[in-house]
């Protein structure tokens, strides 16, 4: 097994754009398979192909012949939203080769597939969708982020083995690394079917449901965490608070919108105002339609209005699911980093501690392991654990350890009274 970084078209290739939603983003179609040659046959089930672009010099065709069933494909694609100039490419699935087309019939293939002969066909399994940086992506491979961090100019087969030193020191190999890398992602569930959905061409927005992400539910503790913001006197970017509530572009406008809605409603400040462009630290220009033109005055008039109020908020109504009950157990943190490093804990533990098993929200931390700190970027899920606030006080004290293979040990300090976790062996994310 190899494992591939698959440039997936750039924010230029209208060829690749227009691909996205016949093979990758959906499974293909019922009309384009039978499109095929009949003597073509494909495995059984819901499947997905992508391909290499034909080359004069062949290239692609000495890759074609590389890639091997059971090979782990990331793929550098462009996520469509709102207007062009904020498009971005990032790496947006992750998926496994299941399957090659014969070279006599991959011309017949592209054409069906694609409407064009001018690609190389393989064969995918369902595509994981993701949304990993570029530097992220680099930091996964060697934590000084010193390999692979740009967008892959070709598919390229990860092969160097200097750039992959450290994933090979940790898991034995790159195909243990990408075989865990994925079961981590999954965990996570940073993002949904709805993210893929994102991600193919802006023509096909119209045509989904706005509200298959229910960001309504979760207003309330948007606005409860942007007042908790106001009462310090911060702002928040706009990816800031996509990470914390795990939403995308488009939920983050229409949330954004209601939010502001219904400060309008109360009488009160905007409270979407606090929301800042990362370059320009300033609130886009949606603030007008609720009469606002200078929205670092309607900033001041935040922190006054919300100076020395206390917030009497009741989680009683709230739909108990997963990703309200994240969301709001990230709210309690007000700096950004901290509340999506909350949320991703959470996420990634199912909402319950890992040594106890405890579920209650308000009875939960977000602990970093030792050694990781949030102030040096360590704030993904395999940075911390999810534990019960008692717990947690044992393990900053370090009267409560918990070794890199998930063995819980006790100090004889506090042994007696939490005798019943002493020597279990819990499920860490890694």
């Amino acid at each position: 097994m190899a494992v591939w970084v698959i440039a997936a078209g750039g924010l230029n290739d209208a060829a690749a754009l227009g691909n996205y939603s016949k093979t990758l983003a959906a499974p293909i179609s019922k009309a384009r398979l039978e499109a095929l040659p009949p003597e073509v046959m494909l495995p059984d089930g819901d499947l997905y192909a992508w391909g290499f672009p034909r080359t004069q010099k062949g290239g692609n065709e000495r890759k074609l012949v590389q890639i091997a069933i059971g090979d782990i494909c990331f793929f550098c694609t462009t996520r469509c939203e709102g207007r062009r100039s904020n498009w971005s490419n990032a790496y947006h699935w992750v998926a496994k080769v299941v399957g090659k087309i014969d070279g006599a019939h991959s011309t017949a293939v592209s054409a069906a597939f694609w409407d064009s002969e001018n690609f190389l066909p393989y064969l995918l399994g369902k595509p994981l969708a993701v949304n990993i940086s570029f530097e992220e992506f680099s930091r996964e491979i060697d934590p000084a982020g010193r390999h692979y961090s740009g967008s892959p100019q070709s598919s390229t087969r990860l092969t160097d083995l200097t750039k992959l030193s450290h994933v090979i020191d940790k898991y034995g190999s790159v195909d243990n690394w990408a075989e865990n890398y994925i079961e981590r992602l999954s965990a996570l569930s940073v993002v949904t079917e709805q993210n893929q959905l994102t991600s193919v061409p802006s023509r096909n927005l119209s045509k989904r449901e706005p509200d298959k992400v229910d960001y309504k539910v979760r207003l309330p503790v948007m606005r409860e965490w942007l007042i908790r913001v106001a009462q310090v006197g911060g702002r928040v970017t706009y990816r800031e608070f996509m990470d914390v509530f795990g939403i995308d572009r488009y939920t983050s406008k229409h949330s954004m919108d209601r939010l502001g809605e219904y400060s309008q409603a109360l009488g009160e400040p905007i409270i979407t105002a606090l929301l800042v462009g990362g370059d320009s630290s300033r609130s886009s220009t949606g603030l007008d339609k609720f009469g606002v033109l200078d929205d670092e005055a309607e900033r001041q008039k935040l922190y006054e209005f919300w100076s020395g109020i206390e917030l009497d908020i009741s989680d009683s109504s709230m739909p108990d699911s997963l990703e309200v009950r994240a969301a709001k157990f990230a709210s309690v943190e007000t700096r950004p980093e901290q509340a999506a490093f909350r949320r991703k804990l959470f996420s990634a533990y199912r909402g319950r501690c890992v040594v106890s098993g405890c579920n209650v929200v308000r009875a939960l931390d977000a602990a970093h392991r030792h050694g990781r700190q949030w102030r040096k970027g360590h704030n993904n899920a395999e940075d911390g654990f999810l534990l019960r606030k008692d717990l947690h006080a044992l393990y900053d004290s370090k009267l409560l350890r918990i070794s890199d293979g998930g063995l819980v040990e006790l100090s004889d300090e506090v042994l007696d009274h939490y005798e019943d976790f002493s020597g279990i062996v819990v499920k860490l994310v890694q």
